[in-house]
């Protein structure tokens, strides 16, 4: 997931392995590609806590270098414009993600909602 180098991708290909990238894919490495449509997933799944009564729905992800977090991060600010629900975009992780930052991220979620909350009824 971190990985910028496709190096090892590429000697697999001087080798004539076959090689069949599943959605995260690279694209100077010219392969079978097998992709889901992450931009309407994630869509779909902010309609469906909208639907389900959800306001506040955040997205927890990492900077875009990787096909798969770039149309995520479309398809949740898609579906959040498109029920007109507030977007956060504090909710990066710009380091390697992991369990650990991904719990950090979520207690960061938790604080700001509470510091709204707190803000609100102290007014």
């Amino acid at each position: 997931m971190e990985t910028r180098n496709t190096s090892d991708f590429t000697k697999l290909k001087k080798n004539l392995i076959p090689l069949v990238l599943f959605d995260c894919v690279c694209a100077d490495i010219q392969a079978s590609k097998m992709l889901v449509n992450n931009c309407e997933i994630t869509s779909d799944a902010v309609k469906l806590l909208n639907q389900r009564g959800y306001q506040k729905i955040s997205h927890i992800t990492v900077p875009g270098h990787l096909n798969v977090f770039r149309e995520k991060q479309r398809g949740y600010e898609h579906g959040i414009a498109a029920h007109k629900l507030s977007y956060d975009k504090c909710f990066f992780i710009n380091k390697a993600f992991s369990i650990y930052e991904g719990i950090l991220a979520t207690g960061n979620i938790c604080k700001t909602i509470l510091a709204k909350i707190i803000f609100r009824e102290s007014c």
